[in-house]
């Protein structure tokens, strides 16, 4: 991984500000929840107190809820105009088990005059009331068990068919006020009837006769015995207009019964206050990244018929409750619920009041916006100052590796000026010592250079001191073994003054290559001469001479250009075995002159292939009786002249294995190719 993107991610720590930030706003906006929640739970105390002279003290036992309606009910038996709410309807039971829920329900109206009533009953096989004349028999019918009009006696609801029903008391006698109607439907029959409000009272019993049935005259009741009356609970006009006085603008507020029933519901909506009057986006980032978790939406009006919410179920226990809650569209509200008490200090039912959250979502935007705008500011210019630092420190790294890197050349030379020593920092500090360590070693480095020069020098004159006194012991006469021991000794003489000559060669290529005139030659006419010396000088090795019959124009010096191919073919020749052959071969590619020079042999050890050019380095394996020393000079002197010409040499084994190759590039002379 780069040192910038090190950087990089190590400013992203700087990220933990905007974190800071959300958790300080999420905080806030969780204290500003808590206060808005204990505001309308104290409002909703005040409400539940005045309200409680206005709400009656509940009955005893099982009630039936009768919802407001019209009185412009079609009595038709088939209820499609009845109100719709959860858990509207009493399911009736069996006289066998009270427990065990029977396949009949029955839902109760409330309208100004009347009250109606609707039974659903599931029945494979209806049997009607038989018609005069037939015998009598069992069949279907509906009791209800009235407490208006101090009517003790249940009435019986039958009919001979589909269509219009009959009231009967137990003699046979008629109630013509009771107007109802019953059909057929798919998995039975339902009973629809209109009852006047001064013959049902305040409670309600309804029991269902099945026919069929082996277990008594009245199968499903609103009781276990079928004798027990429900009490009627409806909405209660007054209710509705007392807490329509009492209620606060801006919100809806309802008195609940036990079991989650509405007995009042009043809406006083405030101009200033809306649903999503603070923008989509607004409440977006409020209810999914500042909020706190929020209850499910439930759909709430002034025309509901039922409540349910922990914060309900917690007031008709008695206790205070409160819940935010997701809203339509993006918003949020809040709902609150405080219990009404008696005298008696028991729960007669609950207030619940709900209103939209704006005054939180305001109070937090105007908190979000400045706190998330400075810091996601200040997060953005650190953020840029640290990546604009690490690039920049990045490339200073970069532009004095590549200048370490550079500081050495394949041919030795060494450059001591290095960027960034003028910084007064670390990598200044670096840059200085990198300049420190290759001053050094390029004062060792000439030194090496001028070594082969004063080794010659000084080696000359002790030579030839040792050189002559040879030379007079020899005329002298000397015993065999003398003889043969001073015989020896001018032979290390000459091959030391051979070594000299050697080394002295090498001083004066390079001190020749300072002042040489370049001209442009044809390499062509230079090689050939070479090769037929070559070739009559050493018959031993068959060498192929092939150029390729192309203009060969080089700008440079002849005379270093022949050293050159005459260091590369005594090389090919000294590793060539007698018998073998070398193949020189001159090519013109791309812009450049090829002379390619592959000779039969051992191979090149794979350790030496990337130093075999330099200075006193041979892969020869001499001895000390060899007429001819090698010092790793001649490949040296190859390179150097190569280099001055622009050109490069490359050494590598040949694709079988049975040798190896050098080549040689050099530059084609452009001028010369043009005629210019």
């Amino acid at each position: 991984m780069s040192l910038r993107a090190k950087l990089t991610l190590v400013g992203l720590v700087i990220l933990v500000l905007p974190w800071s930030a959300m958790r300080f706003i999420g905080t806030t906006e969780r204290l500003l929840r808590q206060g808005e929640a204990e505001a309308q739970l104290a409002a909703t105390e005040t409400l539940a107190r005045a309200l409680t002279e206005a709400v009656p003290q509940p009955r005893a036992g099982p009630i039936l809820y009768a919802p407001a309606v019209g009185d412009d009910l079609w009595i038709d038996g088939y209820g499609g105009d009845w109100p719709e709410a959860p858990n509207h309807g009493q399911p009736l039971t069996t006289d066998a088990d009270a427990d065990q829920p029977a396949p009949a329900r029955m839902r109760l109206a409330a309208g100004e005059r009347h009250y109606y009533l609707l039974i659903e009953v599931s029945d494979s096989n209806i049997v009607y009331r038989p018609g005069p004349g037939t015998p009598d028999r069992a069949y279907d019918r509906v009791r209800l068990d009235l407490a208006g009009d101090d009517r003790s006696e249940p009435l019986f609801i039958t009919t001979a068919a589909p269509g219009n029903v009959t009231a009967r008391t137990v003699e046979g006698q008629r109630i013509a006020r009771i107007n109802g109607a019953w059909r057929e439907t798919g998995q039975g029959y339902s009973v629809e009837l209109q009852l006047p409000r001064s013959l049902v009272g305040r409670a309600l019993g309804v029991a269902v006769g099945d026919a069929a049935s082996q277990e008594g005259p009245m199968r499903w009741a609103t009781s276990g015995t079928g004798k027990q009356r429900l009490a009627i609970l409806e909405r209660r006009p007054q209710l509705d207009d007392r807490l329509g006085e009492l209620a606060a603008a801006g919100g809806q507020a309802w008195v609940v019964a036990p079991g989650g029933w509405v007995l009042a519901a009043h809406q006083r909506p405030s101009p200033a206050d809306s649903e999503d009057s603070g923008g989509l986006l607004r409440n977006l980032v409020y209810r999914h990244i500042l909020a706190s978790p929020l209850a499910p939406a439930v759909s709430r009006s002034t025309a509901s018929l039922h409540l349910e919410g922990p914060e309900v179920a917690a007031a008709l226990e008695g206790r205070a409750g409160s819940t935010w809650r997701a809203a339509g569209g993006s918003g949020v509200r809040v709902s609150a619920a405080q219990p009404i008490r008696g005298a008696d200090g028991t729960v007669r039912a609950a207030v619940v009041t709900e209103r939209t959250g704006e005054g939180v979502l305001l109070l937090t935007e105007s908190a979000m916006g400045p706190v998330l705008g400075s810091v996601l500011g200040a997060v953005a210019i650190a953020l840029g100052a640290l990546v604009t630092y690490a690039a920049r420190l990045s490339n200073r790294i970069r532009r004095l590796r590549d200048a370490a890197a550079a500081a050495v050349d394949d041919s030795g030379t060494v450059t001591t000026a290095l960027p960034q020593r003028e910084h007064r920092d670390e990598l200044g500090d670096l840059a200085r010592g990198f300049q420190t360590t290759l001053t050094r070693i390029d004062d060792y480095t000439r030194y090496l250079r001028s070594l082969t020069s004063k080794l010659s020098h000084e080696l000359r004159t002790p030579l030839t001191m040792v050189t002559s006194s040879l030379e007079n012991l020899t005329e002298r006469p000397l015993d065999e073994q003398s003889q043969r021991y001073a015989s020896r000794a001018q032979d290390g003489a000459k091959r030391l003054d051979r070594i000299l000559r050697a080394m002295s060669e090498a001083t004066r290529v390079e001190q020749s290559l300072q002042g040489e005139a370049f001209e442009s030659f044809e390499l062509t006419q230079v090689l050939t001469p070479l090769m037929t010396a070559y070739r009559y000088i050493n018959p031993d090795q068959r060498i192929a001479w092939t150029p390729d019959g192309q203009a060969h124009p080089v700008h440079g010096s002849p005379e270093l250009i022949g050293q050159l191919v005459d260091k590369l073919l005594d090389n090919a020749v000294g590793f060539t075995p007698s018998g073998g052959s070398i193949d020189v071969r001159l090519r013109r590619e791309d812009g450049w002159t090829a002379l390619r020079v592959a000779n039969d042999g051992p191979g090149l050890p794979e350790h030496m292939q990337g130093n075999l050019f330099d200075s006193l380095v041979s892969v020869r394996q001499g001895s000390a009786s060899e007429e001819r020393p090698h010092l790793g000079l001649g490949l040296y002197i190859v390179r150097v002249i190569a280099e001055v010409h622009g050109g490069r040499v490359t050494a590598a084994n040949r694709t079988d294995g049975d040798g190896a190759v050098f080549t040689l590039h050099l530059p084609l002379d452009d001028k010369a190719l043009t005629g210019n």
